[in-house]
């Protein structure tokens, strides 16, 4: 996702290290994305964790952007050495994208059918559906009480900025809401990213 990247090269520039990765069955990653669910998204962040610790150093935080911004903050709950987690753009519950994507019915009845989020084409499983109404990352990232930043753009026309006050809102331990005005859900212009990366990079050199 290109605007992962940027986020990533931002905060590489800002004299942060990042990983970025494809989840299983996405980009370069192989396997059928179809077949995955959420527990799974968090498995793969979890093991790129442990890359990271085995190339690098244990990470200090995990951040996502929209349902991986959700991923991130089980990942982070149950990642030792994560002191945070950022949720761009994110719900707070992930059964919220059950509401407003289209095609999910066609998902229910066949087990797996091909649906258009944020104008990407994918294919999706019932078991993520059914994993989805279920996740409740943000109460396990609060039971947890590390430090919550939460960037949203308030012109958000797919998760609301109502969505990231709740996360907010919810959360036990330190916390920040950043506005990213400007932006849209997939943050596709450069200049808002750089606003982003600034504000990733701050908390996170705030959590080392």
């Amino acid at each position: 996702m290109l605007a992962v990247a940027r986020l990533c090269r931002g905060l590489a520039a800002r004299g942060v290290a990042a990983l970025r990765f494809d989840a299983t069955g996405l980009g370069e990653s192989p396997g059928d994305f179809a077949a995955t669910g959420f527990e799974s998204w968090v498995a793969d962040a979890l093991a790129a964790a442990d890359g990271m610790t085995a190339a690098f150093r244990a990470p200090t935080a995990v951040a996502g952007l929209s349902l991986g911004g959700a991923a991130a903050l089980a990942a982070a709950a149950r990642l030792p050495s994560a002191r945070g987690a950022a949720a761009v753009n994110a719900p707070a519950l992930p059964s919220h994208l059950l509401s407003v994507l289209p095609g999910l019915d066609a998902v229910r009845r066949q087990g797996v059918a091909p649906v258009e989020v944020a104008g990407r084409r994918v294919r999706l499983g019932r078991g993520l559906l059914d994993e989805l109404a279920a996740s409740d990352p943000a109460a396990e990232f609060s039971r947890s009480g590390k430090s919550l930043l939460v960037l949203h753009a308030p012109a958000d026309d797919l998760v609301p900025f109502s969505e990231g006050e709740c996360l907010l809102k919810g959360h036990r331990g330190p916390k920040a809401l950043r506005r990213l005005e400007g932006g849209d859900h997939l943050l596709t212009s450069r200049a808002v990213c750089e606003a982003a990366s600034d504000a990733l990079a701050g908390w996170a050199k705030s959590l080392a």
